[in-house]
Parts: structure tokens; sequence; C-alpha cells
């Protein structure tokens, strides 16, 4: 699984937790489109932004690489008008 996936699936998981989309698995059988996650759905949940935050931690992957570990967290950000 792509790293995509992951945070689409944790994104999905939040709306879902709160009762605003169904946790469709498979998006060809939904012909309804009960797990589409719409505009209406965000401005329902009260967030509308992801953002990535580096943090000073970091963790070795299985080769031994150090790897930066960041922080993903989904906010209410206010429109400029």
């Amino acid at each position: 699984m792509g790293n995509e996936m992951l945070v689409s699936r944790w994104l999905k998981g939040q709306l879902a937790a709160a009762g605003l989309v169904l946790p469709v698995n498979n998006t060809l059988e939904d012909a309804g489109r009960q797990g589409m996650i719409t505009k209406e759905m965000m401005e329902a949940y009260g967030c509308n932004t992801l953002v990535f935050s580096k943090t000073d931690q970091k963790s070795l992957d299985e080769d031994g690489q150090e790897l930066d570990i960041w922080m993903l967290s989904f906010v209410a950000e206010e429109k400029a008008e």
C-alpha cells in the first residue's frame, strides 16, 4: 500500500467515525457514492486543511536509514476573503 493510500484511509476514517461518510473499501462497488468525500462533509466536520509538520524525532527504517518523523493534522482554516 502506498503512502497516499495511508493518508486517504486515515482521512476517511476520521470522517466515517464522525458519521459523515460510509467506510466503503471498494469504490467500484459504491454505485450510490455513499463513500465519496464531499466539500459539504468537510464543512460539516469543521476541518478543511491537512497540515504536515516535521518533528525533531527520528526513526530507523528496516535498512537502518534514519528517517524524519512527520505529524499529520486535520484542522480548520479560515478562508481569506
